[in-house]
């Protein structure tokens, strides 16, 4: 029972003090074609480890030719969040949520955002040899 009540796609915003440390609480949340799903428990007092998957399909623009394609994407991540501020840690799998409360829908998009700022090549221009950009 306790999975099914906090497995809702509407939650977006959880509260650390809610987060356990005897059981993994379960989420799922969607957006843009994709899905996040993972748990949440809690590690510390402040801090609690985030174990998640994204997947689905997001459209990029080739760096190269700029023409646009879908991704699949099918990423594992995990992350430590925290509701302090984090200091002496320069990883980049730690995230700060000072209001207290996880903010789901933050996290994917953040994540989503990410990907897309890496260099992104669509299919044709994966294998192409050549170092400069086509003009369009």
């Amino acid at each position: 029972m306790l999975k099914e009540r906090f497995a809702k796609k509407y939650i977006v915003k959880i509260d650390f003090g809610k987060v356990s440390r005897t059981v993994a609480m379960p989420f799922e949340y969607g957006i843009d074609g994709c899905t996040f799903s993972g748990t949440l428990q809690k590690v510390s007092r402040n801090e609690v480890e985030l174990i998640s998957k994204i997947e689905g399909k997001t459209t990029h623009y080739c760096d190269r030719c700029g023409k646009s394609y879908d991704e699949t994407l099918d990423i594992e991540l995990k992350l430590q969040l925290s509701d302090i501020p984090i200091s002496g840690n320069d990883s980049l799998d730690s995230v700060e949520f000072l209001d207290g409360m996880i903010d789901i829908d933050e996290l994917l998009h953040s994540e989503l955002e990410s990907i897309k700022t890496t260099y992104n090549y669509c299919p044709e221009c994966k294998d192409d040899n050549s170092t400069l950009e086509v003009e369009y």
